[in-house]
């Protein structure tokens, strides 16, 4: 399991513990771009998707808020008990957008790991080699045990810039289906750090992110 966190931790990243939710709700946001509006805007949709493209999973998304004092910018996707696909965008996260577009991005993006089954593909990559992004195996996340392999976890790490830039993709349709243009939300990544081409991290960079983005809607 720690394998899984250390991966999925940073901004627009996907994983969490149940034990690191956060308990804020949506009503207790109050930023510069109307956060409740941009939910009721893009959960409905990514909802609609979800039962589409992945009828086998959960799809009604929860979105809470991480107001806790000191959280960096960053979004992911975890899992409550009983397998509820929680969205969590942390208070810095919503500071950082500079238009609703770019905010209904952020939470398009992380419901499209959900919508890959990133989470389940992570867990069967590190314990048998295999990527099925159909997995059932241990998607309620948290409560099952998994004994990754040395070299399942060496696949997993050099598939995470590819699983990124697909839930980029799902994201952008995402927000395009509720009527954004993903092209104007791209320009957060003109002000996120870059990890750069080529980087061993965990996102790929800026650049092919907002190419994944054009790609998706053209």
């Amino acid at each position: 399991m720690r394998f899984l966190v250390a991966i999925c931790s940073l901004a627009l990243a996907a994983c969490g513990q149940m034990s690191d939710t956060p308990s804020a709700s949506v009503a207790q946001a109050q930023t510069q771009t109307d956060f409740q509006t941009v939910v009721r805007m893009v959960e409905p949709v990514a909802e609609a998707r979800c039962r589409v493209v992945a009828p086998q999973r959960n799809c009604d998304f929860e979105i809470v808020v991480d107001d806790r004092p000191g959280r960096p910018a960053n979004a992911r996707q975890s899992y409550a008990e009983g397998g509820t696909p929680v969205l969590t965008i942390t208070q810095a996260m919503i500071a950082e957008t500079q238009t609703p577009e770019e905010l209904a991005f952020v939470l398009a993006h992380v419901a499209g790991h959900h919508i890959a089954g990133l989470i389940p593909r992570l867990r069967l990559l590190a314990t048998t080699g295999e990527d099925r992004p159909d997995a059932l195996a241990l998607q309620a996340g948290g409560s099952e045990t998994f004994d990754p392999t040395p070299e399942g976890v060496a696949l997993a790490r050099g598939k995470l810039h590819a699983f990124e830039l697909e839930a980029d993709a799902i994201g952008a349709q995402i927000i395009a289906a509720a009527g954004n243009d993903p092209l104007t939300a791209a320009a957060i990544f003109g002000r996120l750090p870059d990890p750069g081409a080529g980087s061993k991290g965990t996102h790929p960079s800026n650049q092919a992110r907002v190419e994944a983005i054009r790609q998706a809607v053209n």
